[in-house]
């Protein structure tokens, strides 16, 4: 099991924790399943960037929506 993007994964649950959500209540606010915030949190699958932007809202992180575009600059490479 890879992590796809160890950086923002390993930022997603702490963000997501800080705000007092559950897996649940974030893929609610955010209009995405639960298994998709997992994934996410897990580095299993790289959020799409329409999902990083709400991410950013929801999480109050701004720091978040930048690291999801340097490492997908770098992914590119």
């Amino acid at each position: 099991m890879e992590v796809i993007l160890p950086g923002i994964a390993q930022r997603l649950k702490p963000l997501r924790k800080a705000r007092g959500l559950t897996q649940e209540a974030a893929a609610e606010k955010l209009g995405i399943s639960d298994s998709s915030i997992r994934a996410y949190e897990t580095g299993q699958r790289i959020p799409p960037p329409e999902v990083v932007d709400l991410m950013v809202i929801a999480y109050d992180s701004q720091l978040l929506g930048i690291q999801h575009l340097r490492a997908s600059a770098e992914m590119a490479r």
